[in-house]
């Protein structure tokens, strides 16, 4: 990735990231539809492929919004962890953020990856899709 998050030679596959059993899925603090359609994507995606998954957010507060709240009805699984102590077992994923930023609560791993269609804010792996020129996460 150069400095603005645009790919120098090729970007990370979804595929690349199935050697892991367990994948967390973790959206910014003050998850929004994008961060939680995103999520719920790649929740679906590594579930469909057997993998162990949990989609979460932390930070201080849990999600509120009304319109958010109706998405519940669709019985999406998002745990909010306020804190989080232990280690994420396999992989972790940011989506719609990225790990390191001002915006996501650092979660202790020791795999990360990052897909988000911000620009590049912070170099925390190998593993990143950043494309700053969509309009959404969720178009990733």
């Amino acid at each position: 990735m150069d400095r603005r998050g645009d790919a120098k030679s090729r970007e990370m596959m979804l595929d690349e990231l199935l050697g892991y059993d367990h994948v967390t899925i973790q959206c910014h603090d003050n998850p929004d539809a994008d961060a939680i359609a995103s999520g719920y994507g790649l929740y679906c995606f590594f579930r469909d492929k057997g993998k162990d998954t949990r989609l979460l957010y932390s930070g201080r507060n849990k999600v509120r919004k009304a319109n958010l709240m109706l998405m519940e009805k669709l019985h999406i699984p998002l745990e909010y962890q306020p804190q989080m102590e232990d280690t994420v077992d396999g992989l972790l994923i940011t989506v719609d953020c990225q790990y390191g930023a001002g915006n996501v609560t650092e979660l202790p791993a020791e795999e990360i990856a990052v897909i988000d269609h911000h620009p590049l804010e912070v170099i925390c792996t190998e593993r990143m899709r950043l494309q700053p020129n969509m309009g959404s996460c969720a178009t990733l």
